[in-house]
């Protein structure tokens, strides 16, 4: 059951009464329990175990091993719902605002878009920081980040981190439409430090060692992050928070030896369906 608060006072401390409803210990109201993510899915058994696997092993909806499973509206809003999970989990709650208008920026080096592609007409920038040994992404307001845009577009490509310390970096995405680039695979710099292996991190068997510096955890979270959008060549703009949560709290968790599967049945479980449905309203 996830958390319930009174809707009337805020307070978490309800109890259950005969009926199944619940009462507010300081105000005395009446309410039902509010229905969890997992409740509110009308599937077949079958398809939501299937459907479950696909959005752990990061397979797109339109992916040919997961097109017999159901229609795509249903796999996408299965899709969406489960990463609502992980984003509201980690506190990545609203979708990413508005973009840095980037197509008649001078000095920017054509080598730096993406590949095939032309010119990006806008881009949003990230901050990537190290606190407590946990990696953490926050998206650059508006105010700044103009600003910050350029000063690391001449350094560093789209989804290169460009590392202001040990423990800041900053890195952007470029934005064509309403479609964020995933940026392909990189080869390590020569003379430059190798970025850091993410090889375990999907898996909970093997179970990844500290890292040795913060720039070691920054590098490896958005290794790992880049790595599970590949499959997808772009994402949605609106989505594009979705599965930043989705990475933060997988890569958080990382060395737990519970089931990938069964993290998320039990997040669905214990997470509201209102509180989700806001972090998935646009």
């Amino acid at each position: 059951m996830p958390n319930c608060q009174c809707p009337e006072c805020g307070a978490a401390t309800p109890y259950t009464l005969a009926d199944g409803r619940l009462q507010c210990r300081k105000c005395r109201k009446r309410f039902r329990p509010p229905k969890s993510v997992w409740d509110s899915l009308r599937l077949d058994a079958d398809v939501r175990d299937k459907l479950l696997d696909m959005v752990v092993e990061g397979l797109p909806t339109n992916s040919p091993d997961v097109r017999d499973l159901s229609n795509r509206p249903t796999r996408d809003r299965f899709s969406r719902i489960a990463r609502a999970c992980y984003a509201h989990a980690v506190k990545l709650r609203s979708p990413i605002g508005p973009c840095v208008p980037v197509a008649d920026e001078p000095g920017v080096d054509p080598r730096h878009w993406p590949r095939g592609r032309r010119a990006p007409r806008s881009a949003v920038v990230f901050e990537l920081s190290e606190r407590r040994r946990r990696a953490q992404v926050k998206l650059v307001d508006s105010k700044r980040s103009a600003d910050v845009w350029r000063d690391i577009a001449s350094q560093a490509g789209p989804g290169s981190p460009c590392f202001q310390d040990e423990r800041h970096a900053y890195v952007w995405l470029a934005v064509q439409g309403e479609r964020v680039a995933i940026p392909k695979s990189r080869r390590p710099q020569k003379g430059g430090p190798r970025a850091s292996a993410v090889v375990g991190i999907g898996t909970s068997e093997t179970v990844e060692e500290m890292p040795e510096s913060s720039r070691d955890l920054i590098e490896k979270f958005w290794n790992y992050f880049e790595r599970r959008l590949r499959s997808h060549k772009s994402v949605a703009r609106k989505d594009l928070h979705l599965y930043l949560g989705e990475a933060c709290y997988r890569f958080k968790t990382r060395r737990r030896r519970v089931g990938r599967k069964m993290m998320l049945v039990e997040l669905m479980k214990k997470s509201a369906l209102l509180d989700i449905q806001g972090v998935l309203s646009q």
